[in-house]
């Protein structure tokens, strides 16, 4: 009988360090978990302020082409040739207007130093525009910080 006691004990102690060790993993799992959702959620933030910052963007480039199209189209109504009409739109936008490549160019700043381009030619015999360029790029030098010294390999 004073066997079959010391069995009962340490089974109820096996069992007890089992389940401990169980609970344990559970909530260092958890935590990881935690931390996880966190980081994805953070990461998800993020991914949806710039695809809202890029549809703002978008929207300033649409309304940009209507309002140059708009011009051409209305300066056209009146009746001009060619010349006279890329003289009145080209004057009216000037500020967007590059002589040398004859293209209309405007930039719409976004966040994180990056910038919208948009590169429009006129076709003055059709009155109409073409869309040369609608791209995003980065208006900063991306700087590495060479601060730390790193391993190369070398000894």
């Amino acid at each position: 009988m004073a066997s079959q006691e010391i069995r009962r004990k340490a089974n109820i102690g096996s069992s007890t360090l089992i389940v401990i060790f169980i609970v344990l993993c559970l909530a260092t799992f958890s935590l990881l978990s935690l931390g996880n959702a966190k980081s994805d959620s953070l990461l998800s933030d993020r991914n949806a302020e710039a695809v809202k910052e890029y549809y703002r963007a978008d929207s300033l480039g649409s309304e940009f082409l209507r309002q140059l199209d708009t011009s051409i189209r209305q300066a056209s109504g009146e009746g001009k040739r060619a010349e006279s009409l890329k003289a009145a739109v080209t004057e009216e936008w000037k500020d967007y207007y590059d002589r040398s490549e004859d293209v209309f160019t405007t930039e719409i700043a976004m966040h994180a130093g990056q910038a919208l381009q948009i590169r429009v030619q006129a076709d003055w015999e059709e009155a109409a525009c073409r869309i040369l360029t609608w791209k995003v790029y980065n208006r900063e030098e991306y700087e590495i910080d060479q601060s730390m010294k790193v391993w190369d390999g070398q000894m």
